[in-house]
This record gives structure tokens, sequence and C-alpha cells, in this order.
């Protein structure tokens, strides 16, 4: 187990950076707008902004939003970096 733990690990983050970013899967199944993920609430923003569909174009509201968003998956990168480089370092290595 303990030589799993770095891959596992890995796994997880792709995993849940696979599931932060979904927007079909709570556009289909999430009818109320108080329910919506980060990232389907961004695409919203970015709807209701945007100049071709009647939006003033004040994009500083979208990007100051995309920056809040990033944010928790840069940590959790930064949290798991270590076992990123743990994984790299235990599969070049011949036992």
């Amino acid at each position: 187990m303990p030589l799993t733990r770095a891959a596992l690990i890995v796994v997880f983050v792709f995993e849940l950076k696979a599931s932060w970013t979904d927007i079909m899967k709570p556009l289909i199944f999430l009818r109320d707008t108080g329910l919506f993920t980060l990232p389907l609430g961004l695409k919203t923003l970015v709807d209701r902004f945007n100049p071709t569909a009647g939006g003033q174009g004040e994009f500083q509201y979208v990007m100051a939003a995309s920056v809040i968003i990033t944010v928790p998956m840069i940590a959790v990168f930064f949290l798991a970096q270590r076992y990123f480089v743990e994984g790299i370092a235990t599969t070049g290595s011949k036992g």
C-alpha cells in the first residue's frame, strides 16, 4: 500500500479537477440556479456580460471570478505536488 499512495493521490487530484471543471453534468441535473457549481456559474456570468448577447462587455467581473474559481485547484496542486514528484521518483528507480 505505501507504494500505491502517490499514484492514488495523483488519480484523486485528476478526478477532482475533472469534477471541478465539469459543466455538462450540473447543467443537466440542476434546475435551481442557486445550486450551480462554480464553473457553471462562471459560464452564466460570461453569458450575461457577453457583448454579442446584449451585455455590456464588462469582462473585469468575469476575470475576477475566474481567479477566484481557479485558486482552490491551485491550492490542491501545491498540496499534492509532493506526491507527483514522489510518484515520478519511485517509477524511475530500479529495485
